[in-house]
């Protein structure tokens, strides 16, 4: 019995000019959200902070970038880069010219290397772990703080941008802003070396480059030590170290890895559990959401994602109103407010979004048998499919499309009689436009199902076609 949600686009195409309009705003929306996730967040990066330079497509491989300088890379086939296994040499552009924004650190009138703004430990850089030893030494003299050009971060940007062929797109700050601000930046941070990625360790604030790992699981990576903090380096005050991870520089007990590379074995599909021959992939669905940037797969605890769709998986009710409320507003993400409305959602990743769209009677909460307000939404629990289209419908309502429904089209279809009275127009309205249009079982019926719990793959599809087909975005 399959439970696939068929798409009817002769019906979605009715409503392209009534909702053109509406349409026109959130088009502008998803474009920059698009654009936000190919070339990183502006609000990730701090103007005048984040090098974007020829960011590209930082999940694509770049097999044909120019070759690092170092070695012949034979125990190390697979990279798309040179391993570099030695230090850099003279006059290398990545690492000793303006290019690098560690080396390009402004002169004092003493001759000392000074920090740029973007450069300077505070705001920027939480762990305050760069500079700190310079700031003490230059105490005396009243010079402020510098980072120490030479060091790690000089190499690792310098070194990353090298294997890149490009400007690496991280925000000129310490170790701990270009964790922080990585995914915002267009790149994936996970728990596992691959090659290709920045390791940082916290909370003693070391990066390396991973140039290769060994089938044991070994990273093995070039980094540098501490070159000089007062003046430019140079190829003899660079200290390098090539070999496996932590035999050289202590590493902290909490490592991560930005992957500036995508990972040779991840599907076509951009997720591990997402199939080609899936049918929320062959419609277009997962792939409109995810470059849209309104749904985004997965998370781990610390909120790396996994590139895990989970596309079997039922869909929550806050999920649901994170995602409307990125389609709606400019934060492609889930909003920073606290304040809520319901007493359940507080403190969450959706407390934000949940009250954007209660302001915007998108949600109503849950109500009692008198039809009065709990006070109580329910962000974790699963969403049912009739509660998915009376949001889309209340969604579609607040930005200004049209929402008449003939109720009629429902009749005769099997599930009819179990829809709510309250999701009645709105049922209706989703299958008018082909948003939701039952699901096919093996002898050809088509079911309703108004109370079954909608999955991620269907809320892909759905709103695909709210955003694609009823806007027209």
């Amino acid at each position: 019995m399959a439970r696939d949600d068929v798409v009817g686009t002769g019906r979605a195409s009715e409503a392209r000019g009534g909702a053109r309009a509406a349409g026109d705003v959130l088009g502008a929306r998803v474009t920059r959200r698009r654009a936000v996730a190919l070339a990183g967040a502006a609000a990730g990066c701090a103007a005048g902070a984040c090098l974007l330079g020829g960011l590209g497509a930082p999940w694509g491989s770049r097999a044909g970038a120019p070759a690092a300088s170092g070695p012949a890379r034979a125990f190390a086939a697979d990279v798309p880069y040179q391993v570099r296994t030695s230090r850099p040499e003279a006059g290398a552009a990545w690492y000793y010219s303006d290019a690098n924004p560690y080396y390009a650190a402004t002169v004092d009138g003493e001759g000392r290397y000074a920090p740029t703004p973007s450069l300077a430990p505070g705001a920027d850089d939480a762990d305050g772990e760069v500079g700190a030893a310079s700031a003490a030494s230059d105490a005396g003299s009243g010079a402020g703080p510098t980072y120490v050009t030479g060091g790690d971060l000089w190499y690792a940007w310098g070194r990353a941008s090298e294997a890149l062929g490009e400007a690496v797109a991280l925000p000129c700050t310490g170790a701990a802003g270009w964790l922080d601000r990585a995914g915002a930046c267009g790149y994936e941070v996970g728990a596992t070396p691959r090659y290709g990625s920045i390791m940082v360790s916290r909370p003693d604030g070391h990066v390396a480059f991973v140039e290769y790992v060994g089938d044991d699981g070994t990273a093995y990576v070039s980094e540098s030590a501490n070159g000089t903090s007062t003046t430019a380096p140079t190829a003899d005050t660079v200290s390098f170290h090539f070999g496996p991870q932590g035999d050289w520089t202590p590493v902290g007990s909490d490592v991560s890895y930005i992957h500036l590379f995508a990972d040779p074995d991840l599907p076509a599909t951009g997720y591990y559990d997402v199939a080609e021959d899936s049918w929320y992939y062959r419609g277009g669905y997962v792939g409109y959401v995810t470059e849209a940037g309104i749904m985004t797969g997965a998370t781990d605890a610390s909120g790396n994602l996994t590139r895990r769709f989970m596309p079997e998986d039922d869909v929550t009710r806050g999920q649901v109103a994170t995602i409307l409320y990125r389609l709606g507003t400019d934060d492609a993400n889930g909003g920073s407010g606290t304040t809520s409305d319901f007493v359940d959602v507080s403190d969450s990743y959706c407390t934000w979004a949940v009250q954007w769209c209660y302001l915007k009677g998108v949600v109503t909460g849950y109500t009692d048998a008198a039809g009065r307000r709990t006070g109580y939404f329910g962000p974790d629990a699963p969403i049912t499919r009739e509660q998915f289209a009376a949001m889309l419908y209340r969604f579609a309502a607040a930005m200004g499309a049209p929402t008449d429904a003939d109720e009629s089209v429902l009749d005769g279809i099997d599930g009819r009689a179990q829809v709510s009275a309250y999701a009645i127009t709105p049922m209706a309205w989703c299958y008018r436009h082909g948003i939701l249009t039952g699901s096919v079982w093996a002898d050809g019926s088509v079911h309703l199902l108004p109370q079954d719990n909608a999955t991620r793959a269907q809320a892909a599809k759905m709103m695909t076609v709210l955003a694609h087909d009823v806007f027209g975005l």
